[in-house]
């Protein structure tokens, strides 16, 4: 499977109620689908990092569409970093807290998966104390 990044684009212009057509949000949503990516890729420690993404059409098949709400928390906390939220200071603050938490939870759903998946494939102990006995 895979994720696609339109989807996720469209599911963000919902979400912040803009309009799609905007070159501005467009041009965000790219930069903030990388930053999600790239900190994916660092804080899961992947032995190689995620592919970058240069439009909102675009497809990633390294990663499983299960991972797709993740990649969406991600691209949303840096888009309220980047001043897309309300204009309205109380809804503002109210999104920028809520991206912070959904974001922080995420990443840490991404890196147990990942975690756990090689705890499946191999019988070594992931915290690096041996081989577990069985």
């Amino acid at each position: 499977m895979s994720i696609s990044f339109q989807n996720l684009y469209e599911d963000i212009v919902q979400q912040l109620g803009t309009g799609s057509g905007s070159s501005r949000l467009s041009n965000a949503f790219i930069r903030a689908s990388n930053r999600t990516l790239d900190e994916i890729s660092v804080r899961a420690a992947l032995d190689s990092r995620l592919p970058h993404i240069s439009g909102v059409d675009e497809t990633i098949s390294r990663l499983d569409s299960q991972y797709e709400g993740i990649i969406y928390s991600g691209i949303y906390y840096w888009l309220v970093r980047m001043g897309h939220a309300a204009s309205d200071p109380r809804i503002a603050s109210v999104q920028y807290k809520d991206s912070k938490e959904m974001w922080a939870e995420s990443i840490g759903n991404f890196i147990m998966a990942e975690s756990n998946l090689l705890q499946s494939d191999t019988d070594n102990s992931i915290v690096g104390i041996g081989v577990l006995d069985t």
